[in-house]
């Protein structure tokens, strides 16, 4: 179970979460949101 694994180990699933929240306009890239999510803090 680590084929989605983000290259930001550090950030947690419960994190990534909240900055997809926080990322929406960021997601329009085609990179999942997991790797999405650390790049729209």
């Amino acid at each position: 179970m680590t084929l989605e694994k983000p290259d930001a180990p550090f950030m947690t699933e419960s994190e990534l979460a909240h900055q997809a929240d926080l990322c929406v306009p960021c997601t329009h890239r085609a990179e999942p949101l997991r790797h999405v999510g650390w790049l729209c803090t």
